[in-house]
């Protein structure tokens, strides 16, 4: 699946993805035209105080990263020492900011633009090219639902290929519930959430209906105003804190040799992990399955919270009889408002594709690609859950895409394509029980994966004999997203530096923890307990062919 260099290339939203998706064309030579609805970049972390029809998911004011800054930055643009381990909303919003002032990325962002159509232009089947019709409005006037425009004020632009930057949080996914008509209290999606300390929060008995990150967020808030909180968490969750009982964050774990221990073990662990904070068992919160299979929730202090009662937690709901809530274990909670954090759905209408029944996700090739079309020529950047730090694989996602438009990279046959989204859809439905946009069961196997399409995996022997401590680095220490800049196109001249300064720059956003004299992310002891161990299982399996 093969095509001519794509010069101009559109691009939809200047949030994560279409920051990373100017930056990546810019790489490659290409010329990008990004349009934003909004007045500023950012998309979800773009805060503001109330929610626009058609704005899609926001950040929330309470809200900081469930990933840690070092492993969540963008490859070539580390997070300043100052930033905090977890950042806020306000730090990634600055940070990307400075990111797009640092690469010179505003003048390719048509602001206040909203896209009203992709489609395939009249010589698609030739050229592959597309037509994006767009409106453009003065700064000062509402989204599109919000005003009046005639057709006249539409404009139509051909492009030789297409980013879709809107991400997957751009509908609320908000499941129905029985009786909720008789409902008289305040009913709203997280879509709409900002702040518990309101009206609608505030001495009030609220329910928060949801089982992972921002469900804990919203009760946890709730937890500080309202007269009673309680939290419906459907068939469970696994309560995972940020900061290891070394009071490093949890995510400096994630290593690459860890890839190889078996699942059962990794399992074990995170599972003793979840219960040193709370026993999920005794406390009815654990689902059927293990971390591994489940759904998480990093939170620090809601285990605290459930502990000493402040909120309440129930099993799945199943309907109201006026502001009665009932429950699947026959109880009931009086409430007077009700926060569905049930999570989000893309929303790809506007561009001209078709999916099957089982949903966009099924014919993605590696999450990205439409394997439905026969020229290389749209790219769905974002669309996608991960288990661990969404923007660097959003990044390989744009930087690859670049590749391929610039005709430096190639696909599959569309045949191809289509059996490997189905077949990552069934084994990720398999895993988790139930479709998840999530696409490799760890989030270092997905970005390793594309990283390889471009040449960027950091490659442990072809680093140990260039540079032997990044290898160890790449291998046995936390994987930063910077790794992905030591070799392959666009490779960043600071990356070896920042590789080795990564874990230290994380430490420093924990001000109160005294780092020790000469602590290092990868200790000798570490190279040679899994050296040795890898041995002895290579010698195992010799004596076991014998």
């Amino acid at each position: 699946m093969t095509g001519p260099v794509r010069r101009k290339v559109a691009i939809i939203g200047a949030g994560v993805g279409g920051l990373l998706s100017i930056k990546s064309c810019l790489e490659e030579g290409l010329e990008p035209v990004c349009f934003e609805q909004l007045d500023k970049i950012g998309g979800v972390w773009n805060f503001t105080e109330k929610y626009f029809p058609g704005q899609g998911g926001c950040v929330y004011e309470s809200l900081r990263t469930n990933v840690s800054k070092e492993i969540m930055c963008i490859s070539d643009f580390p997070m300043s020492a100052e930033t905090n381990a977890f950042p806020t909303h306000r730090e990634v919003f600055q940070y990307l900011e400075d990111y797009a002032r640092h690469f010179d990325l505003i003048k390719h962002i048509q602001f206040c633009t909203t896209v009203i159509s992709v489609k395939k232009s009249n010589d698609y089947q030739v050229t592959g090219n597309w037509d994006v019709t767009y409106l453009h409005r003065q700064p000062d006037a509402r989204l599109l639902e919000e005003f009046e425009a005639s057709a006249a004020d539409l404009r139509v632009e051909t492009f030789n290929a297409v980013m879709a930057c809107n991400g997957r949080h751009a509908l609320p996914n908000q499941p129905h519930v029985s009786g909720e008509d008789t409902f008289k209290g305040v009913f709203l999606h997280s879509i709409k959430y900002r702040s518990a300390n309101t009206t609608e929060f505030r001495d009030q008995r609220v329910l928060v209906v949801g089982n992972a990150h921002s469900a804990g967020d919203v009760a946890m808030a709730s937890s500080n105003y309202a007269s009673k909180t309680t939290i419906s968490i459907g068939k469970g969750t696994w309560i995972i804190t940020k900061y290891q009982p070394n009071g490093l964050p949890f995510d400096l774990a994630l290593r690459r040799v860890f890839l190889w221990l078996p699942e059962a073990l990794v399992g074990f662990i995170m599972k003793k992990q979840a219960n040193s904070s709370i026993d999920h068992a005794k406390y009815n919160i654990a689902p059927p399955g293990g971390p591994l299979h489940s759904t998480i929730m990093v939170n620090d202090n809601i285990a605290s919270a459930i502990k000493d009662g402040r909120i309440l937690v129930k099993p799945t709901l199943i309907g109201f009889h006026g502001n009665v809530a009932m429950f699947n274990d026959g109880t009931e909670e009086d409430v007077d408002t009700v926060v569905m954090a049930t999570g989000f759905q893309y929303d790809y209408s506007f561009l001209d594709i078709e999916a099957d029944e089982d949903g966009m996700q099924s014919i993605l090739y590696r999450q990205v690609w439409p394997g439905t079309l026969p020229h290389a020529s749209a790219a769905l950047i974002g669309c996608l859950s991960t288990r661990g730090a969404a923007i660097p694989s959003i990044e390989l996602q744009a930087r690859w895409a670049a590749r391929v438009f610039a005709g430096h990279a190639r696909l599959p046959d569309g045949e191809t394509m289509l059996k490997e989204a189905r077949d990552r859809t069934s084994f990720m439905r398999a895993w988790f029980g139930r479709d998840r946009l999530i696409p490799a069961p760890n989030g270092i196997i997905y970005q390793d994966k594309l990283a390889e399409e471009i040449g960027a995996k950091p490659s442990f022997f072809k680093l140990l004999f260039k540079m032997p401590y990044l290898a160890f680095l790449c291998y046995f220490g936390p994987a930063f997203a910077v790794q992905y800049r030591l070799i392959g196109p666009h490779p960043w001249h600071g990356a070896p530096a920042a590789t080795k300064a990564a874990n230290a720059n994380t430490v420093k956003g924990c001000p109160q923890y005294l780092e020790s004299k000469g602590e290092r992310t990868v200790t000798w002891k570490t190279i040679a307990a899994f050296g040795l161990g890898g041995i002895a299982a290579w010698l195992a399996f010799v004596v076991w062919l014998s």
